[in-house]
């Protein structure tokens, strides 16, 4: 059941945070032994930090999932409303114990709060909040999974804020596909009040110089190793392909295809962080 409510979101999730903790674990000096429980023990908390935060976001989207995205188990009548609150009660709660016990207790507790935010006050309802609050979430996320190894070198938080610059100006690529659901919920995403078209050229300029960006973050140069050039030239294709998808695609599967692309390209930032820090 678990995979079902978490499937969709494993590219900006699950797999960007397991690629964080193995960043943070080549940059550190653990034993083999250490290393090993690192790594279970992120993953484990990657795992809680995705079901919790999706069992809470769609307890309060059932209504747009109708229509979005009807294969969720509360959309399709698989779960009932109340076994759906209870598990949303006790898995944010072990998120929020797990991460404590592991020395990211704050991270982990801003990790609730911005969805709490985000999905139970209703701010999802509001273009600019929709694309913060969820950048902050990810964020928050991937600093618990740095956390739990060692604490965030100056590097790592000019990875991080680059990527929140990066990321909010963006992620409403996302609203292309689910105009229909949004408008079922009274939710004003940033295609909805700029208009398809505009927002469609206002992502493609943005992708379209999104690599210098990129290089500038991963600060690849002549000194570089191949494989900083290698995660560069694979973030610049992805931008290059979402450029010419976003003009040239439309309709909700094509759309889909597109943001499944973004996701790469988000993954792929982050296990960058591995050669490029």
């Amino acid at each position: 059941m678990s995979y079902q409510c978490i499937r969709n979101d494993l590219w900006v999730t699950l797999f960007p945070s397991i690629a964080i903790v193995v960043a943070a674990l080549v940059h550190s000096t653990a034993s083999p032994g250490k290393t090993c429980y690192l790594l279970v023990a992120g993953f484990v908390l990657a795992w809680l930090q995705v079901y919790s935060v999706t069992l809470s976001e769609q307890l309060h989207s059932q209504a747009e999932d109708y229509l979005n995205k009807p294969w969720r188990p509360l959309a399709s009548g698989a779960v009932s409303h109340a076994w759906f609150r209870t598990r949303s009660v006790i898995f944010a709660l072990t998120y929020l114990l797990v991460g404590i016990v592991l020395g990211a207790g704050w991270w982990c507790l801003s990790v609730g709060v911005i969805s709490l935010l985000h999905a139970h006050v209703g701010l999802s309802r509001w273009w600019l909040a929709k694309n913060i609050l969820p950048t902050l979430g990810l964020l928050a996320m991937l600093g618990a999974q740095w956390r739990i190894v060692a604490p965030l070198t100056p590097a790592a938080w000019r990875w991080m804020i680059g990527m929140f610059v990066l990321i909010v100006v963006v992620i409403h690529i996302q609203d292309l596909r689910d105009l229909e659901g949004d408008r079922v919920v009274g939710r004003r995403t940033l295609p909805m009040v700029l208009g398809d078209r505009p927002t469609r050229i206002s992502l493609a300029l943005t992708f379209l110089m999104m690599p210098l960006a990129d290089r500038i973050l991963m600060q690849v140069g002549p000194g570089s190793s191949l494989m900083a050039w290698a995660c560069y030239a694979v973030t610049t294709l992805l931008c290059l392909i979402i450029t010419w998808c976003i003009l040239t695609c439309r309709g909700r599967e094509a759309d889909h295809r597109t943001y499944r692309y973004w996701e790469y390209w988000f993954t792929a930032m982050f296990l960058s962080m591995i050669f490029c820090l």
